[in-house]
């Protein structure tokens, strides 16, 4: 759920720790199944291969287990789980809401920012990341728009102006937080923008809602630990 874009492999690492001896020439599991490995300790981990280096990225789920630690002994065959659920955040805009908004209001500029204060309409905003295809403003951006987690001061900022009128320009900010008190957006939230233009079209409201709803993903690897008749 909410991994609408994610297409791709999630791999596999189990790592012996400080103790454990993996004779020369041994392959541990990369993927799911049932396999015989050598007795001892380690950590497994499944994830897929993105890291979030930038703040904001397009269409980048980045998924993970916690680490798992556990022991294999000779006798009894283990056989491990791993859930996996989503890093980082995402935003997404209602594009039934867009389209509502975009009959009453000229978009000039659309964009997700990650900063303390927006400076007032007018001056240009640098460094924010554009909800809006190449060369639009009337096209949102295809996919979904996904965060770090726990960034602080991340703020929906939509510059536009009201088209009954030539002089009612605004610049409309909303700050993205999974609650009012928060002070970071959270992980695994999906955040869904949407707004709110009055009927006397003199304020324009942007609303954060914010789905926790993320499905986890089972990543089942059955282990059957070596016989220890060569012991």
């Amino acid at each position: 759920t909410n991994i609408d874009t994610y297409k791709g492999t999630l791999s596999f690492t189990m790592t012996p720790k400080t103790g454990t001896t993996v004779p020369t020439g041994t392959t541990l599991p990369t993927v799911p199944g049932t396999y015989i490995v050598p007795i001892g300790s380690y950590t497994f981990q499944a994830k897929n291969d993105k890291v979030m280096n930038n703040k904001f990225a397009w269409n980048y789920p980045v998924l993970a287990s916690v680490q798992e630690e556990r022991t294999i002994s000779h006798t009894t065959p283990v056989n491990l789980s791993l859930t996996c659920t989503l890093q980082n955040s995402i935003i997404a805009v209602n594009e039934a809401a867009w389209t509502a908004l975009l009959g009453t209001v000229d978009v000039t500029a659309f964009q997700v920012v990650d900063m303390e204060n927006v400076p007032a309409y007018g001056t240009a905003i640098t460094g924010g990341t554009s909800l809006l295809a190449s060369g639009s403003t009337t096209t949102l951006q295809s996919g979904m728009l996904y965060a770090k987690s726990d960034l602080a001061n991340v703020k929906i900022v939509l510059d536009g102006k009201l088209k009954d009128t030539t002089d009612k320009t605004f610049r409309a900010v909303a700050p993205v937080k999974p609650s009012d008190t928060a002070t970071t957006i959270g992980a695994k939230n999906k955040y869904n923008v949407s707004f709110n233009l009055d009927e006397s079209k003199g304020t324009l409201t942007l609303s954060i809602v914010v789905d926790t709803n993320v499905t986890p993903v089972d990543i089942v690897i059955p282990i059957i630990p070596e016989s220890d008749s060569t012991q």
